[in-house]
């Protein structure tokens, strides 16, 4: 039954293939009846109507003039060369005998043809497409054609394909056409394409039509090469899709190249050989990718060996025709030929096999592929002369492409329909598996919580003990309570790696990278497996060299792809070494594990990497483990972009070799804190007892589980902190409430009633992150928990079962970050005092200067005390007499100057703090202390002054037994000021109606200014040129000290704005103002200074300071100045 239906099909096939042999053969007419030829250089159109006919070729014998390049003049004359003979157009030179000889395709000739026309024929054109490889056309005498440049050589030939279509001169009853050919670039010669003669319109719509039909051909062949090429982008896996895209491409530029020249019509001035080329090298890779789209579909019915050959072949070929010139490359089109009628009917074999196979779609793919070999047969066939159709071979591309699409469509349709059933099933057991892993997931928390709360227990307890919290212990004692840690260890790691596993499977885990140092990584994790060698006759070597450079990585899981190397070198090896390297390479380290163990047989060295793999089940046995370690391992290292491998030898050891990127930073020690396989605790020698110590820090420790407290209280309580202990979170919050003050505060997670995010978070209510540190203590590793501890307010997580170590590395870290916040606040209410005092201290200053300018003039010794008890001034009287400066008594308490029995100092003090009744203006006598240390005894008088709102106690000094000095005037100053600061008031409050109703008033005002006046030349005497020179530095420096404050900008910007200074810049950028600085001293005070130039500049500073003290006190200095000059 099968044989008869393949029989069937094969019948319908060939049928197929004889009707359209029937359609081809009907077109092949050499000679057509109908069609006028020319006879012996002579074509009689008189019977052809040019207005209603098709046009006609210019088939038929020409006349030839070989190796001559006559023109139309020399044609005409009656003494000329002898013709040749006669040539059949369209026709080659290649293998006509001429003169004796043989000819290939190199040449030139001339071509001339007689056309008779009717007298009332109309406009005429004539199309011409190429011929090779140049040509030149006459028509009558007058040039209407042609492409390149016709040579008689190959240096003076240049070859062109470009369509012309020109118009023939008009009336003319006879057409002279003379063709000159030459040919040194192509293997044949001759004129190979036909010439048409006909009207301009029907050439042209012709024309329009072919071109057309090609444009049409070429977008369907790109968008289907396109489609294929980007559908295969979407899909990778089916490679037949990319071949045929790749196939539609190539023959679409084929199509372009050939017949009608498209390309060449478009882009004129384009290499002819590269053209050439490119339409040899179209032909070799439509057949290649052919027979590529037909192995891959059909490949089991394909002989790869025979593939390979022929696309060879088709490689060769396409090869030669790159690398060589176009005139070698025309040579092997006609060798290709034979290749590809057998390419054809090899595929036709293939084609049939997977028919008979029942391959999917082969019968459709074969039909297509039958219609394109038969339109490239008929094009072979019309490139040789055999028959005379015309290049049809893109319409068989075309049904091809039908064909695939076909074929395409119906395998994606089918690959649909089976993709929908099976996602519809895929999705039924995605969810089903969402179910259990969910369930998994939450089976694996809550176990490794109940897992990890008695092992907390245990590994704290046995610490504890051997650290001596119980008291002093033996060293058996000491030994067994270390194995019980190390083994609770272990099995934490186990839990570890399950949980491990299922994150690697789900792709959940994330590293933390920073720079690691891996000699001290390697000194930890063989510091915790060292008591798994007892028994052994075994040492563990760390190889790694000092000053290795930091490796880039998360720190947990890099320690614990090496303690999982090293435990397994330690369990297999029972006597040796187990060692530790490390080599450096550009931009990774290479670190080696090695060990003198049993080895592991070399088909083994992939498996043992398995999830659950074991050597043998005979070692698995001896040995215990899981499997889980090396497979967890391996892909931590991919995780960090490095590779794990092994090395071994049965019988001599193995080598685990894993890299690991090398960091950016520099070489340095880096310490090794870890989570999951943490160091284990050194016991101390001697216990120690809880603390006692007040200054103790306090530790408020959180959990329901009476072990785990015990656990936290033996370890801190060793190392003499207070530990508060409480079995529930409302506890705690309640000690909070009462107002109980912690350092820091331990909070189990898990607890039954209230969590310990809910305790976190009531604690952040009274306390913020600084002032009370909280510890989350956590049998859940998962991101989400860590993610929400951080969120309810933590500020670390300690994973159970703990170390010792990390519990105490913690909290210590914690009580520091603490410490660091408050001293962080006393450093703030420093810099405020700090601040304050610099305040007073200007205050003092500017009160100095104030009273400089009042007092210097006085001839008595005068010191100033404020408030404070701290002299606010000296005048220079003071200065000179008793060696002290002013700068240094500034700010000093005032008891320093006299002696302490100085009781009446004292009485005026306190009279002067009760706002100075009680004063006494006959004074008292004193004894002072100069600078040197003499004692210097004399009358003080005090008296009060109040300036600018500053109360101000003055003591003026006089000699024993000389006249009393008398500073009553500075009682009037006071007076007056207090006077003229209520008429200031006074003055502040009256309108111009109150002016008008006492026109006195003003007068009244002008006798205070005279008394004022009077006063201010009372007690300003006339200023000697020293003291002149004093007043303008001290008039300087106010106004660059209101400068300063009223701008904040330099003196240098001063000087600039001001227009009457120089500024100059050094050669490394800073500005000074050396003529300026000459007036803020008396030392560098020029003879005779410039005091136009003090006044524009004090001038200009007040005209942009604000009012305040400063300026009023600048104000004083300036009209000193003025009065005094």
């Amino acid at each position: 039954m099968r044989r008869l239906m393949i029989l069937k099909n094969l019948k319908n096939i060939v049928l197929g293939i004889w009707i359209v042999l029937c359609i081809l053969v009907s077109g092949c007419n050499v000679t057509d009846a109908h069609r006028p030829l020319a006879r012996q250089g002579v074509l009689d159109l008189r019977g052809w109507d040019a207005g209603k006919d098709d046009p006609v070729r210019l088939d038929g014998e020409w006349e030839f003039y070989w190796r001559q390049l006559l023109f139309p003049r020399e044609l005409s004359d009656p003494i000329h060369r002898p013709m040749t003979g006669f040539f059949t157009i369209p026709g080659l030179w290649n293998g006509r005998v001429i003169d004796g000889a043989k000819q290939n395709g190199d040449g030139y000739a001339t071509f001339r043809l007689r056309v008779k026309l009717r007298p009332d024929t109309p406009q005429l054109a004539i199309r011409i497409l190429d011929e090779t490889s140049a040509y030149q056309l006459w028509i009558n005498g007058k040039p209407i054609a042609g492409n390149g440049i016709v040579g008689t050589s190959h240096a003076t030939t240049k070859p062109q394909y470009l369509l012309q279509i020109s118009q023939v001169p008009l009336g003319e009853k006879q057409l002279d056409i003379v063709l000159q050919v030459a040919n040194f670039n192509h293997a044949k010669g001759g004129v190979w394409n036909p010439i048409t003669l006909g009207t301009e319109a029907g050439l042209a719509r012709n024309q329009e039509m072919l071109w057309g039909l090609d444009f049409f051909l070429f977008g369907c062949l790109l968008i289907m090469g396109a489609y294929h090429v980007c559908l295969f982008l979407l899909r990778r896996k089916d490679l037949s899709v990319l071949y045929f895209g790749l196939f539609c491409l190539v023959v679409a530029c084929r199509t372009a190249l050939t017949e009608n020249r498209i390309f060449t019509w478009i882009f004129p001035d384009f290499s002819w050989e590269l053209v050439f080329k490119t339409e040899l090298l179209t032909v070799h890779a439509v057949f290649l990718l052919l027979l590529l789209f037909i192995h891959s579909l059909y490949p089991a019915d394909c002989s790869r060996r025979l593939m390979r050959a022929l696309q060879g072949i088709c490689l060769a070929f396409g090869l030669v025709t790159l690398v060589t010139y176009a005139r070698i490359s025309s040579l092997l089109v006609k060798p290709f030929h034979p290749v590809i009628i057998f390419i054809q009917g090899y595929i036709f074999y293939v084609l049939l096999k997977a028919i008979i196979h029942k391959r999917g779609e082969a019968a459709t793919i074969l039909a297509g592929l039958l219609i394109f070999f038969l339109t490239v047969v008929n094009d072979i066939l019309h490139n040789h002369g055999v028959i005379d159709t015309a290049y049809i071979a893109p319409f068989g591309f075309l049904s091809l492409v039908g064909s695939q699409s076909l074929a395409l469509a119906r395998r994606y349709s089918q690959a649909f329909s089976t993709v929908a059933q099976l996602s519809a099933e895929r999705e039924e057991h995605i969810q089903a598996l969402s179910r259990m892993d969910r369930l998994k997931d939450e089976f694996l928390a809550n176990t490794s919580h109940e897992l990890r709360t008695p092992l907390n227990g245990i590994i704290g307890l046995a610490e504890s003990l051997n650290a001596g919290s119980a008291g002093p212990l033996n060293e058996q004692a000491k030994a067994n309570l270390e194995m019980i840690s190390v083994s609770g260890r272990r099995l934490n790691n186990l839990i570890n790696d399950i949980l491990d596993l299922a994150r690697l499977k789900n792709r959940d885990i994330q590293l933390h990278r920073k720079a690691v140092d891996l000699r001290t990584m390697a000194d930890t994790v063989l510091a915790v497996t060292g008591p798994l060698i007892r028994g052994k006759q075994l040492v563990l070597v760390n190889s790694v060299p000092a000053g290795m450079p930091l490796i880039d990585g998360d720190e947990d899981r890099l320690q614990q792809i090496l303690f999982n190397l090293v435990g397994n070198a330690v369990k297999f090896t029972n006597q040796g070494e187990v060692r530790v390297s490390a080599t450096p390479g550009d931009s990774e380290i290479e670190v080696l594990v090695s060990d003198t163990g049993i080895g592991i047989p070399p088909d083994k060295l992939e498996t043992i990497f398995n999830a659950f793999e074991q050597v043998d089940s005979s070692t698995a046995r001896n040995h215990g483990g899981v499997g889980l370690g090396l497979g967890i391992s391996r892909h931590l290292v991919e995780l960090h972009g490095g590779k794990l491998w092994a090395e071994s030898t049965p019988g001599s050891g193995s080598i685990f070799h894993f890299t690991v990127p090398i960091s950016s930073q520099a070489a340095s020690t880096v310490a090794i804190e870890s989570r999951d396989h943490p160091t284990p605790s050194v016991p101390s020698p001697l216990s120690t007892p809880p603390a006692t110590d007040l200054n103790a820090p306090r530790i408020l420790a959180v959990d329901d589980d009476p072990v785990n407290l015990q656990v936290v209280r033996n370890h801190l309580g060793l190392e003499g902190m207070a530990v508060t202990v409480v079995a529930s979170g409302r506890e705690a919050l309640a000690l909070i409430e009462r107002g109980e003050v912690f350092d820091l505060a331990l909070l189990d997670v898990m607890m039954p009633g209230m969590t310990g995010f809910e305790v976190c978070r009531g604690m952040r209510h009274r306390y913020n992150a600084a002032e009370l540190p909280v510890i989350m203590l956590t049998a859940k590793n998962r991101l989400s928990d860590l993610t929400e501890g951080f969120n309810s307010g933590a500020n670390d997580y300690l994973g159970k079962p703990f170390a010792r170590e990390e519990l105490l590395a913690r909290v210590r870290a914690q009580l520091k970050v603490r410490k660091a916040h408050e001293m962080s606040l006393e450093n703030s209410r420093l810099r405020r005092e700090v601040a304050l005092r610099a305040q007073t201290e200007l205050e003092l200053r500017l009160t100095q200067r104030r009273l400089a300018g009042m007092l210097h003039a006085v001839p008595e010794p005068i010191v100033a005390v404020n408030e404070s008890r701290e002299v606010a001034f000296c005048n220079h009287v003071f200065e000179g007499r008793f060696g002290y400066l002013v700068d240094d008594l500034l700010g000093r308490s005032i008891d320093l100057l006299f002696k302490p029995a100085a009781g009446p100092l004292e009485s005026w003090l306190h009279a002067f703090e009760e706002n100075g009744a009680g004063l006494s203006n006959a004074g008292a006598a004193m004894e002072l202390i100069a600078a040197d240390g003499r004692s210097w005894s004399g009358r003080v008088v005090p008296a009060t002054l109040e300036l600018e709102s500053e109360r101000l106690l003055v003591l003026s000094l006089g000699e024993a037994h000389g006249a009393a000095p008398n500073i009553l005037w500075i009682d009037d100053l006071s007076l007056n000021r207090q006077r003229l600061q209520q008429l200031e008031e006074t003055l502040n409050g009256l309108t111009p109606q109150v002016l008008e109703q006492h026109p006195g008033f003003i007068d009244d005002l002008r006798a205070v200014d005279r008394s004022l006046e009077r006063m201010s030349r009372e007690l300003t005497p006339e200023l000697t040129e020293q003291e002149q020179r004093k007043l303008i530095v001290e008039t300087m420096k106010l106004a660059l000290d209101l400068w300063a404050e009223s701008t904040q900008t330099t003196k240098a910007e001063l000087a600039r704005r001001s227009c009457q200074w120089a500024v100059y810049v050094n050669q490394d950028g800073w500005e000074r103002t050396q003529t300026l600085d000459r007036y803020l001293s008396l030392d560098t005070l020029p003879l005779k200074p410039r005091l136009k130039k003090v006044l524009h500049t004090v001038d200009f500073v007040l005209s942009s300071a604000p009012d305040n003290p400063l300026r009023r006190r600048l104000e004083a200095a300036l009209e000193r100045l003025r009065k005094a000059n």
